[in-house]
């Protein structure tokens, strides 16, 4: 029933999941468990448009499940640019609060319209 990609890729997820984990209850630096949750939270969503997007060609043109498809993926590509820009902008300015409206509001508010229209 499920290929050999979704095994790698569910096993990988919940690996990177068990290693949240893991720093949750462990004693090390606050900003290395942000850092992981940042990095697993950004590969989470492009690897879930990468796969959205590739499911897209098991169906033939023309069929709408295409469109819908499309759409989760592209829900959750901006989803993840949100992601990029949030971590990004506390890397380069460590001691600053993130400024609202940003950037990365932009994305997060671009994907519940997306993912609902799928």
């Amino acid at each position: 029933m499920f290929g050999p990609l979704f095994i790698v890729v569910s096993a990988l997820w919940l690996l990177g999941c068990a290693g949240l984990l893991g720093l949750y209850f462990s004693p090390v630096e606050p900003a290395l468990r942000v850092w992981y949750s940042n990095g697993l939270q950004i590969s989470s969503a492009f690897v879930c448009a990468l796969l959205c997007f590739r499911t897209i060609f098991a169906f033939e043109a023309g069929d709408s499940l295409r469109k819908v498809w499309g759409l989760l993926g592209s829900g959750a590509l901006v989803w993840g640019c949100g992601a990029l820009l949030y971590a990004g902008y506390q890397y380069l300015h460590p001691d600053a609060e993130p400024p609202y409206p940003w950037f990365y509001d932009i994305c997060y508010l671009a994907m519940p319209p997306l993912v609902i229209s799928g």
